[in-house]
């Protein structure tokens, strides 16, 4: 197993970043029928993010309810998760950020895409069971994909090695 340090005070520069993504993420999975989930509770203790993702409720065209998430926030997390995975998969530390960030709800994918970018698989490291899992792969690029609660796939590219 390895071991990855993380510097304390880089690491806490993303924490309200990654509040507020475990706040969006509460609001996705909610389910009444569920206790609260620890995704969940963070609503429960910032109003200032329970606020946040209120305002950006909209109605669609066709008339559902969604949200529109602040992307730059999720962005960092998935970067700075991003980072970490090249590093400990592959022992380089990139001095830039990834070139591309793509975040999407597993469902609003065709079946096939889903299948093949995000699907099972034993290439798949999984951090825990149902929550998060991610995989590096170097193929000209390097493309790092992440799971997330097996709702939300991301995927952060680099066009050649960092």
């Amino acid at each position: 197993m390895t071991t990855i340090r993380i510097c304390r005070s880089c690491n806490n520069s993303f924490a309200p970043d990654e509040e507020y993504m475990s706040g969006f993420l509460g609001v996705m999975l909610w389910d009444d029928d569920m206790p609260p989930s620890r995704v969940s509770r963070v609503l429960d203790s910032n109003w200032a993010i329970q606020d946040d993702l209120d305002d950006r409720l909209v109605v669609t065209d066709e008339g559902c309810v969604a949200i529109e998430p602040d992307e730059d926030r999720l962005r960092k997390v998935i970067a700075k998760n991003a980072v970490g995975h090249l590093h400990c998969v592959t022992g380089v530390s990139p001095i830039s950020q990834p070139e591309k960030i793509s975040i999407c709800p597993l469902q609003a994918l065709p079946e096939e895409a889903r299948e093949v970018l995000f699907g099972p698989g034993p290439e798949w490291t999984v951090s825990q069971e149902g929550t998060y899992r991610f995989q590096v792969i170097e193929h000209g690029a390097i493309f790092i994909r992440s799971v997330i609660h097996e709702y939300l796939g991301t995927e952060a590219v680099w066009s050649r090695r960092p």
